[in-house]
């Protein structure tokens, strides 16, 4: 493997972030020849896999079934539509393609738009607006601005040709009370099989994890498992660093045990969200519900990743998706809990 010494210094560093005793050449060797090894055999990258996802502390058997990054891309060439991309990597053609799913104003800002036009959108939103630059992930090139925040606006712009602008989501009182400042999210990863039919993979709550506005794991959001048939959260959120709570950090909220509201409103969403564009066939859906009780889709993630789905469990998706994808019968998977 190239670059020994820049991936044992990453592995030095995460060690002396996770474990609660002192580090040593002797460990940071040994976890080298496991990353080496996962990462050879199952494409696994350092950090959204072997530290965020946790496989460093887990078996051989568990990394078998990971749905490490490489085999996540593998998994999603084979079943997706490459034409489609398009629609999932660039939020305007998102958003023009789900604009009934949406419920929330919006609207693309460019050169020719001036000050006025600005202000009246920012306006008409109640005074305040998100700003998105267009091809982005991971929460990044998202601005909360006011109208105090318009040259800073007309700057992005400048910067980017063209940025969308979005009315601020007002969430549902049960969720946002886990973290109120921030628009918190289930992420609902969808399959749909080779005759058609759509299948939920997996369901998560995303939360803001202080302050931010934003829930995204990889901008210090936490997040937790929820059960898909009840709604339940069964296990304690965690960060990119893996730290868990079983109570919100800022709020003291409890998170596992909390059932879901409407959980079959959110998954019936997302049913309908896949059924849009069938051929996409592997999509993570970021839903969350207004305090109008409609259901909003933030965005669909067409790369969506697995460790927040994989970090807390001692199984991995691989074989249950795989499953899914070919119409088999998963029944023995959900009983031992894939």
């Amino acid at each position: 493997m190239k670059n020994k010494r820049r991936f044992k210094h990453i592995i030095r560093t995460e060690l002396t972030q996770r474990l609660p005793y002192p580090v040593t050449e002797e460990l940071v060797r040994l976890v080298f020849k496991d990353y080496a090894k996962v990462h050879s055999l199952y494409g696994a990258r350092i950090d959204v896999d072997f530290f965020c996802g946790q496989l460093y502390r887990k078996s051989r058997l568990v990394w078998r079934e990971s749905f490490a990054t490489q085999r996540r891309f593998a998994f999603r060439d084979k079943i997706q539509a490459r034409g489609s991309w398009v629609i999932f990597q660039d939020k305007r053609v998102f958003y023009k393609e789900y604009a009934d799913f949406l419920h929330r104003k919006w609207m693309l800002a460019n050169a020719s738009t001036d000050v006025e036009q600005l202000k009246a959108f920012i306006g008409d939103c109640g005074g305040e607006v998100f700003v998105k630059v267009p091809v982005s992930d991971g929460g990044h090139g998202v601005s909360h601005c006011t109208m105090e925040d318009v040259a800073e606006i007309q700057q992005l712009i400048g910067s980017e040709d063209e940025v969308i602008m979005e009315e601020r989501l007002v969430q549902c009182d049960e969720i946002a009370a886990f973290a109120p400042s921030s628009v918190n999210t289930l992420r609902v990863i969808t399959i749909v099989d080779g005759g058609g039919t759509v299948h939920i993979g997996a369901i998560s709550l995303r939360m803001g994890g202080g302050e931010a506005v934003i829930d995204n794991y990889s901008s210090g959001g936490i997040s937790a498992l929820v059960d898909v048939e009840s709604g339940v959260i069964f296990t304690p959120a965690s960060n990119n660093s893996n730290k868990q709570y079983i109570f919100h950090p800022t709020t003291g909220k409890q998170i596992v045990g909390f059932k879901i509201p409407d959980i079959e409103g959110y998954k019936q969403f997302a049913l309908q969200l896949a059924a849009r564009h069938p051929e996409m066939r592997y999509v993570g859906w970021d839903i969350m519900k207004n305090n109008k009780g409609e259901f909003c889709v933030v965005e669909g993630n067409k790369d969506a990743g697995t460790n927040t789905i994989e970090t807390q469990r001692l199984v991995g998706k691989l074989p249950y998706y795989r499953a899914l994808a070919a119409g088999e019968d998963v029944t023995r998977y959900k009983e031992l809990g894939y």
